[in-house]
C-alpha cells in the first residue's frame, strides 16, 4: 500500500459518518454463518509482514470462534469476508504512522439502481458494484516503535471485533423485529 492512502484515510475518518445507520442496516440482512472473519493484511511501507499477519489472523479466528454470534470459521461458503488491514510506514522522525481498518466486504457484484435528478427529466441509472464494503471501522495514529505498532494493532483488532459483534447483534435484532 502506498503512503498517500494514509492521509486520505485520515481525512475520511475525521469526517462525520452519515453511513453508520446504513452500515448497521446492511448487517441485519446477512446470515452470520455466511460471514467469514479470516483475512488480515499488514503492510509496513511497501512490504507485507507475514509474521504480523499470521499473529493477527490467529487472534481474529480465535475471536470469531468464541463469538456467540456464530460466524463462519471454515472459510467456505462465504458471502462476505471480514478484512483487518494495517498500513504503516516509518516517518523521518523515527516513529510509525499507521492506518488500521476492519471492514466487511461482500464477495459478490450487484446492481445499484438510482435516478439522476440533475436533468429536467429524471434519468434512471444502473451501476454495477463489485465487492462493496458494507461495514467499516477504522483509525489512524502513530506508534513509537514497530513492536508498539504490533500491540496497538492487536488491541484495535479486539476493539473493532467487539464493535462489529455488538453492531451485528443489534442489527439482527432490529431486522427480526421488522419482520
Amino acid at each position: 500500500m502506498k503512503k498517500f492512502l494514509l492521509p486520505l484515510t485520515a481525512a475520511l475518518l475525521l469526517s462525520p459518518s452519515a453511513l453508520a445507520d446504513h452500515q448497521d442496516m446492511n448487517l441485519g440482512q446477512i446470515s452470520p454463518d455466511t460471514v467469514c472473519l479470516d483475512q488480515v493484511v499488514y503492510y509496513n511501507g511497501d512490504k507485507q509482514d507475514p509474521a504480523q499477519e499470521a499473529q493477527l489472523k490467529k487472534v481474529l479466528k480465535g475471536l470469531a470462534a468464541k463469538s456467540s454470534v456464530g460466524f463462519n470459521t471454515t472459510g467456505k461458503n462465504c458471502l462476505a469476508h471480514g478484512v483487518f488491514f494495517v498500513d504503516s510506514f516509518k516517518s523521518d522522525k523515527g516513529f510509525y504512522v499507521y492506518s488500521i481498518d476492519f471492514s466487511l466486504i461482500l464477495n459478490a457484484a450487484g446492481i445499484v439502481a438510482g435516478y439522476d435528478e440533475t436533468e429536467e427529466e429524471p434519468v434512471e441509472m444502473e451501476l454495477i458494484v463489485a465487492n462493496p464494503e458494507i461495514w467499516n471501522a477504522g483509525s489512524f495514529g502513530y506508534a513509537e516503535s514497530y513492536s508498539v505498532l504490533g500491540k496497538k494493532s492487536e488491541a484495535k483488532l479486539r476493539e473493532y471485533f467487539e464493535l462489529f459483534q455488538d453492531t451485528w447483534q443489534s442489527a439482527q435484532e432490529e431486522h427480526e423485529s421488522e419482520e
